[in-house]
């Protein structure tokens, strides 16, 4: 029987089956004889016929969370994006989730597995021989959250981009490291602390900044999720890419 779901700590009940519904994957787990056995099902996929994943100790609880991607996200607005100079231009993105499932207490050692929600195809953002290779996603950049992205399919999050060049900033691919957020929620959303970007100029890094907590204009948001690499301090990254050194996507 399925159950509603919420992230954090389930309980299991030995020899009974425990059933949730993450977004459209069927999770479902038994505990038996220290043996839990837990099975991962797509809207395509039957049940019965679907793999079974054995893990071998004594548990009375896992422990379900959201993750970002595990490699940066390249950005593609939906509509073409200019930002002039000397101008801040503030915006959401929607990032989709990773869930982990955890045994006993939440640290790497503990983790028994990781699956994204949405399949991601991969891209390279950068030169050929000083980039880095990441997930491609189109998505819109709205100045308000869309609420068709509440819940627990995405993580919202904030960005905020300062064009300090003077020349204008034509928006083609952002990337956005979601290894260094955080995730907060409440019932109704997931979001993510805002990024600050500093567009120096193509030729020059970006100043990028990770807001050390959550907005505060959404109430009742608690963190539930830390951050894959904590990132405390301004780094210089490449944030943008030019039409001119775009090979594919």
């Amino acid at each position: 029987m399925k159950k509603s779901f919420t992230w954090g700590k389930v309980a299991l009940q030995k020899n009974s089956t425990n059933e949730f519904l993450i977004n459209n994957i069927r999770l479902q787990f038994n505990s038996k004889n220290d043996v839990l056995a837990f099975k991962l099902v797509s809207p395509e996929e039957d049940m019965d016929e679907a793999a079974i994943n054995r893990v071998v100790g004594k548990t009375s609880e896992i422990t379900l969370l959201p993750a970002l991607p595990d490699l940066p996200l390249v950005l593609k607005p939906k509509t073409n994006l200019s930002i002039l100079p000397a101008t801040i231009f503030k915006f959401y993105v929607y990032l989709p989730v990773t869930f982990q499932i955890y045994t006993g207490t939440v640290k790497s050692e503990n983790k028994i597995y990781e699956q994204a929600i949405e399949n991601l195809s991969s891209t390279w953002f950068g030169e050929p021989n000083e980039g880095e290779l990441c997930y491609a996603l189109y998505t819109s950049f709205d100045t308000e959250i869309n609420n068709e992205k509440k819940g627990n399919e995405f993580v919202i999050c904030p960005i905020e981009i300062t064009n300090n060049s003077k020349e204008t900033l034509e928006v083609k691919r952002l990337a956005v490291r979601g290894v260094h957020l955080n995730i907060y929620a409440n019932n109704e959303l997931m979001i993510s602390n805002k990024v600050k970007i500093e567009y120096n100029g193509f030729e020059t890094l970006s100043d990028i900044q990770f807001a050390k907590s959550a907005t505060t204009s959404i109430p009742n948001l608690k963190q539930i999720a830390t951050a894959r690499i904590p990132e405390t301090h301004t780094v210089l990254k490449r944030s943008f890419q030019l039409i001119r050194h775009i090979t594919q996507y």
